[in-house]
């Protein structure tokens, strides 16, 4: 009986969602014929061994659960920002007001394993408070990278240096047993506000890169700084451009296989606001200048993201709103630090503009035939998070998402549709990938009352 209600309830829940076609996702004649066998079929979405509900994949093989990924849910958690390994799985870092009431917040850190299910780690909690040194005063704005069984965590912080201004911290967590040593201030420079910041790692180099943007002296700049093995590098941080001119702020920093890395930004083209891109190599060194990444210069573009797949090409996903068209989202290839073509239109409905929280997030995979994939998300009205999964320049990648005849593999390359519910209270969308061919895109998501929690959902990559 138990079990039949709870069913039932998933059921419910399903059919409550607003009707569109990127969310009927059971459809007429059935589950596909090999449901259940553990074989995930070219006509599947998900196939988890077994033909039961409640569990990682529906009973006709057609559907994948949303879930919570925050532990603690008193108060609102946003500021998400998932990151994900083979060896790990999953983990969400974000900022919660759960354990320090509405003067403060804090960074607390979730543990999952590969199909977004809470799991503690080997040895560890499921869940962490990340900051230890600052209890009376904000935290904010995190960003981690995962190294092995290490989560190292930046974020910005109003307490540990002085009150006035913020700086960034930096934590080792030890996610398999010990928790490390209380946070460390990344920055040297600690006049001003320190905030927006990026980090960024392979999951096996023992360099990991951090970005974020301070006012240190009129315009804004965009700042580096290498973290070896979770402790800030002795050498002081540095302006990540060259010196394109005007305020830089937004950074977004991805690292490649090989250790090298890129660093993009907003800053300011000949019309307004534009998106730029700089490449270095392993040791640190610059590889290129700055790149003007949006092709067109019309209007605004902002809000970048950046990530590398598996073969080493990187993808600059950002906000591009010409006056000439809606607003989309863009994004535009580079492989060997050269943009292979022009940036090229991902979203087909128009975006939101109006809200800095609706920023674009990316992650690379190695794609159905090792040649690498991009799986692009946004926030778009009245649609909630919309997804896209980008194989080369101007190309799309199927999804096993969008709706598709049944015992027939799926075709569709368009974008689709991620999250279900009221799709008006869910902003900030976040992807990373754990197992190949998987990826966990998160959102906040405010449904059922004033408080947000932060949402998740399995997306197939190939």
């Amino acid at each position: 009986m138990k079990i039949l209600t709870m069913i039932l309830a998933l059921s419910l829940t399903a059919c409550d969602w607003p009707f569109d076609y990127s969310q009927e996702l059971e459809w007429p004649g059935g589950a596909p014929e090999g449901c259940g066998n553990g074989v995930l079929d070219p006509d599947e979405m998900c196939d988890d061994g077994n033909r039961l509900d409640g569990d990682d994949c529906s009973s006709n093989c057609l559907e994948m659960p949303i879930r919570v990924l925050n532990a603690l849910t008193e108060g609102s958690q946003y500021d998400p920002d998932l990151v994900g390994s083979a060896t790990q799985g999953f983990v969400i870092l974000y900022t919660s007001e759960a354990t320090s009431g509405t003067d403060s917040l804090d960074i607390r850190a979730s543990t999952m394993d590969a199909n977004g299910n809470p799991m503690p780690a080997a040895g560890g909690p499921w869940d962490v408070k990340v900051n230890l040194l600052s209890e009376a005063y904000s935290q904010e704005q995190g960003a981690a990278a995962l190294r092995g069984t290490w989560l190292v965590s930046v974020w910005m912080d109003l307490n540990v240096v002085n009150t006035e201004d913020g700086d960034i911290a930096v934590r080792v967590v030890e996610l398999e047993g010990g928790l490390g040593d209380p946070e460390v201030v990344l920055n040297e420079t600690t006049p001003d506000l320190q905030q927006e910041p990026a980090l960024a790692g392979n999951g096996t180099s023992s360099v990991m890169i951090a970005a974020w943007s301070t006012p240190r002296a009129a315009p804004h700049d965009v700042m580096c700084k290498r973290v070896l093995d979770g402790v800030p590098d002795s050498a002081p941080e540095a302006t990540c451009s060259e010196g394109t001119g005007g305020d830089q702020y937004e950074p977004a920093a991805a690292m490649a296989p090989d250790g090298s890395y890129a660093v993009a930004w907003t800053g300011e083209d000949a019309d307004g606001k534009g998106v730029f891109v700089r490449f270095f190599e392993a040791g640190g060194a610059a590889a290129t200048g700055d790149m003007r990444v949006n092709t067109d210069t019309a209007g605004d573009q902002d809000k970048p993201s950046i990530a590398y797949d598996t073969t080493g090409r990187l993808i600059v996903a950002f906000r591009d709103t010409a006056p000439a068209s809606p607003p989309v989202v863009k994004g535009r290839i580079y492989a060997s630090a050269a943009a292979i073509g022009p940036a090229f239109p991902v979203s087909s409905m128009p975006i939101v503009t109006d809200d800095d929280s609706a920023i674009p997030d990316v992650i690379g995979d190695a794609g159905r035939d090792g040649t690498g994939v991009f799986l692009v998300v946004w926030y778009t009205p009245g649609s909630g998070i919309k997804g896209r999964l980008v194989s080369g320049q101007n190309a799309f990648a199927v999804n096993r998402i969008n709706p598709h005849i049944t015992g027939q593999p799926y075709s569709s390359t368009d974008e689709f549709s991620v999250s279900g519910g009221d799709i008006a209270r869910m902003r900030e969308p976040t992807v990373a990938v754990a197992d190949p061919g998987k990826a966990l895109v998160g959102w906040i998501d405010a449904v059922g009352g004033t408080e947000s929690d932060i949402r998740g959902r399995i997306i197939p990559t190939w």
